[in-house]
């Protein structure tokens, strides 16, 4: 895994920590997420430093490392599913995921998540 500065770190947690609480919208109750015990995260793996994967084809990367900590947090497994950016909004509409976490920032297109 790649080494970062504490500077770029720190960046990239208030970043993450704004983004995460405006932009990604959790469709189940967070009761059902531990019903179920797994928490299903769509996102276009892709944008580095957000998400990637290595060689053998591991994710790893910011967003990635943030929803297995909120998933550990909840104490359920995580599933990552690998949306195209088009479609990332429509799978969590139309309930395929729980939750995306995608480099997402406040845009217009929020507006349809704020109805769920």
């Amino acid at each position: 895994m790649k080494k970062y500065n504490i500077a770029y770190f720190w960046k990239l947690t208030i970043i993450s920590i704004f983004g995460f609480f405006f932009s990604c919208v959790a469709h189940a109750s967070l009761e059902e997420i531990k019903k179920n015990k797994t928490l299903v995260m769509c996102s276009e793996i892709g944008q580095i430093p957000y998400e990637m994967t290595d060689a053998q084809g591991n994710l790893y990367g910011f967003d990635i490392e943030l929803a297995r900590a909120f998933a550990s947090y909840l104490s359920v497994s995580i599933h990552i599913k690998n949306v195209q950016w088009d479609g990332i909004i429509p799978a969590l509409l139309t309930q395929k995921c729980d939750m995306i976490l995608s480099s997402m920032v406040i845009t217009p297109r929020k507006k349809q998540v704020r109805e769920l």
